[in-house]
């Protein structure tokens, strides 16, 4: 196994090659894997996977069963091996609380949009700013 740092990429410092994708593995095979501190790659069906942190592992499984569902032709295709452990992923996923995982989403859109869910902005003249140009649009559009 290829240990991992938590964050480390999976290309070369320097190189100019798109760092490669593993798909994830997102289930313990034993209890000894509930333990690990450490990512790695593992090899399961002669297919290499991404293996995140036993911590962090939870939450990999419930946003891929929801990526899986909502926008299955934006993501990779579940493995063979995804497939074939699928019960032990949505037994993960359901042990991490919901609304645990809607606080990260709100929190990591607010981060990357300057925004929060109901939107509210930081600034609030940006209210006002959508609603004047909402008032031209409306204006313009009239006289077609």
């Amino acid at each position: 196994m290829l240990e991992l740092g938590a964050s480390a990429p999976l290309g070369g410092r320097g190189d100019p090659k798109p760092l490669k994708t593993y798909p994830f593995k997102i289930w313990f095979d034993s209890d000894a894997e509930r333990e690990c501190a450490a990512s790695y790659l593992e090899r399961i069906d002669g297919q290499l996977h991404y293996v995140p942190v036993a911590k962090d592992r939870a939450q990999f499984a419930f946003f891929w069963l929801f990526f899986q569902a909502t926008t299955p032709r934006a993501v990779e295709p579940p493995t063979v091996a995804q497939l074939r452990n699928l019960p032990r992923v949505v037994a993960l996923a359901r042990g991490l609380p919901l609304w645990q995982a809607d606080s990260e989403v709100k929190h990591a859109l607010k981060d990357l949009l300057r925004q929060s869910n109901p939107p509210l902005p930081f600034d609030p003249q940006v209210l006002a700013d959508a609603r004047e140009w909402y008032n031209k649009l409306s204006s313009a559009c009239v006289g077609l």
